[in-house]
């Protein structure tokens, strides 16, 4: 906070705009998870070396051009930091980025294995993280923020008030999953406005998310390889190969691009285009 504040403070007064002031405040935090211990100040080339390296396999399922924007945020950092005298030398200098146009293939995870990921769920948050982030295809942000007044348990539905670009969307939950929804905000005495994912009576963060997928995936003997975002492409796979329509699963995503759907999407059946089924019926 010490440095990111007047390097935010900065970039506002040169004119970068309040969104993409966001999104660097949101990269540089993620660094600085990521670092743990260590200060900005006393990053090496190594330590950026190695955050690439763990995005690249992390975050395994975006684009190239997302993941180097991580790194480029922190470009723009350190030499903020070198003009105004705080480090002698910027440490991402010499990190050579992977072209855009190189891309990790991604797979979506089998219908045989969501299952068996939900019956090793132990803990309550873990079933909600699947029933939302699989059965609902949440983004990790949208899940983080997901409040109990976002969930319509009478018309079983749940609302995405602000999705990316600030769309808001409805999506439908499956019948099986509603009873457990209402008990477990009976349970924990929830009011409309709390998050539904919580520790120690705060937001949770979307690195505990995705260590409660991890530890999922070990409980049932898989090395800890899909993300939240997996699951997300996953429920779009599996609603197409059910016979979905696909401009319904672009509904579905929130995507503005029939594009970015097919994209989301690895078939093992012909895309259906006409006469979708009913969503949120036919999910695995």
């Amino acid at each position: 906070m010490k440095y990111t504040t007047p390097f935010l403070s900065y970039l506002r007064a040169i004119g970068y705009t309040n969104q993409t002031i966001r999104s660097k405040r949101g990269n540089l935090h993620h660094f600085t998870k990521w670092i743990a211990d260590k200060t900005l100040l006393g990053v090496t080339d190594k330590d950026i070396k190695k955050y690439y390296q763990y995005l690249l396999e992390e975050k395994s399922y975006c684009k190239i051009r997302t993941l180097n924007k991580y790194i480029l945020t922190l470009n723009q950092f350190y030499d903020w930091c070198c003009l105004f005298g705080h480090v002698q030398q910027n440490p991402v200098g010499a990190l050579v980025l992977l072209k855009n146009t190189m891309k990790t293939p991604r797979k979506p995870i089998d219908t045989e294995t969501i299952k068996q990921l939900y019956k090793a769920c132990i803990y309550p948050t873990e079933r909600l993280l699947l029933i939302f982030g699989y059965g609902c295809g949440l983004r990790a942000a949208e899940l983080q923020h997901l409040k109990v007044k976002d969930i319509y348990i009478e018309k079983a539905i749940v609302t995405v008030e602000s999705g990316k670009f600030n769309k808001k969307r409805s999506i439908p939950l499956q019948y099986k999953h509603i009873e457990y929804i209402k008990n477990y905000i009976l349970h924990k005495n929830l009011k409309t406005t709390d998050y539904l994912f919580r520790y120690e009576n705060q937001i949770i963060s979307q690195y505990l998310l995705r260590k409660e997928l991890k530890t999922l995936q070990k409980r049932i003997g898989l090395p800890p390889y899909f993300t939240l975002h997996h699951l997300r492409h996953s429920i779009a796979s599996h609603l197409v190969d059910n016979g979905v329509a696909i401009q319904l699963v672009q509904q579905f995503l929130g995507h503005s691009s029939l594009e970015t759907t097919q994209n989301y999407v690895t078939l093992t059946k012909t895309i259906s285009y006409g006469s979708p089924k009913t969503m949120g019926r036919t999910t695995p």
